[in-house]
């Protein structure tokens, strides 16, 4: 019976998503319940970081959700603009 019941169960399905914010970049994952978050790919997308992992993305729809982070990376400087003098050659 317990077979049966674990059969009849709906499989369980994951979506994954690469945030880049400043400094850092997150690789995030959540359980799709009712709906996917509605996400414009390299677009704008806010998103907040608490203690102990949890992850929250507000979507293009408005609505939140709760995200999984599985890798936070450390993002490369960039490299800062410096002034160029121009030079007259004589």
């Amino acid at each position: 019976m317990a077979l049966a019941a674990a059969m009849a169960r709906k499989p369980v399905v994951r979506e994954g998503l690469v945030i880049k914010g400043e400094g850092y970049g997150f690789m995030v994952a959540y359980v799709i319940r009712w709906h996917k978050a509605n996400v414009t790919i390299h677009g704008a997308v806010k998103y907040a970081v608490e203690k102990g992992g949890k992850f929250y993305v507000l979507d293009d729809d408005g609505r939140e959700f709760r995200m999984m982070i599985l890798k936070k990376m450390l993002l490369p400087a960039e490299p800062k603009a410096e002034a160029v003098r121009a030079t007259n050659p004589k």
